[in-house]
């Protein structure tokens, strides 16, 4: 059962969803021209050294200050110089601007069902790393959510999300599902992060109600949250 400082966090990031979601981002980002650093390096699977083919590796030299981050919809980057993803040996590529220890950008590397890893880019540690930079991502836990109404039966449909919050930043991932007739569905489409998550859903129609359930995870973890949306928004 939710707590009432739980219940009005979740429904807090709903309707910063709803509201983010609705407003399309007018600011463009901006291309680096003069690229004089080279970056290369592979991305591997952290269990077994095996190249991940596809990782995407994007370069960031300013984040904006929004304190929600909506994961699959769209990036806090304002100036990202560079993007590329890996080949089948996973490597990668990338030609930088002028970047000294004092100009510095952050390098994020993600893959569907990893761990996100970001890493600072400068030229001395291009230049620490001659040969390349390897890069381990750590499996995402995988959370297996069981949707369920307020008679506690299985919900055919609903909005599921999840969230985890630091320092008054909140990352957040909110779309709405099909389950099946069990109410049930492995959510992990973008990876659901490590540490204390919290999962909320809504339901669907004419009287939606809300539930939510904390979990806390770790990488390669397997997990189950049932949900029950017994609350009235």
């Amino acid at each position: 059962m939710c707590s009432n400082w739980l219940t009005n966090r979740c429904l807090a990031v709903a309707v910063a969803i709803a509201v983010l979601a609705s407003v399309e981002c007018a600011t463009q980002r901006k291309a680096a021209r003069d690229l004089t650093t080279l970056l290369t390096g592979r991305v591997l699977d952290d269990r077994a050294a095996q190249p991940i083919e596809g990782a995407r590796v994007s370069v960031c030299a300013h984040k904006n200050n929004d304190p929600v981050e909506l994961i699959g919809m769209g990036s806090r980057c304002e100036t990202e110089i560079a993007i590329t993803v890996t080949d089948s040996a996973g490597s990668f590529r990338l030609a930088l601007g002028a970047l000294s220890s004092e100009n510095s950008a952050k390098v994020e590397f993600t893959a569907p069902g990893y761990l996100p890893i970001e890493k600072t880019a400068s030229s001395q540690a291009s230049q620490e790393h001659p040969d390349g930079l390897t890069i381990n991502l750590r499996p995402a836990p995988v959370v297996d959510v069981t949707l369920l109404n307020a008679n506690g039966m299985p919900l055919q449909q609903g909005g599921l999300g999840w969230f985890v919050e630091d320092a008054g930043f909140i990352r957040a991932q909110y779309s709405s599902h099909f389950s099946s007739q069990q109410g049930t569905l492995s959510f992990a489409p973008e990876g659901v992060p490590e540490g204390r998550v919290t999962f909320f859903s809504i339901s669907a129609g004419e009287d939606p109600h809300f539930g939510a359930n904390t979990v806390t995870t770790k990488a390669a973890g397997r997990y189950a949250v049932t949900l029950r949306t017994d609350k009235s928004m």
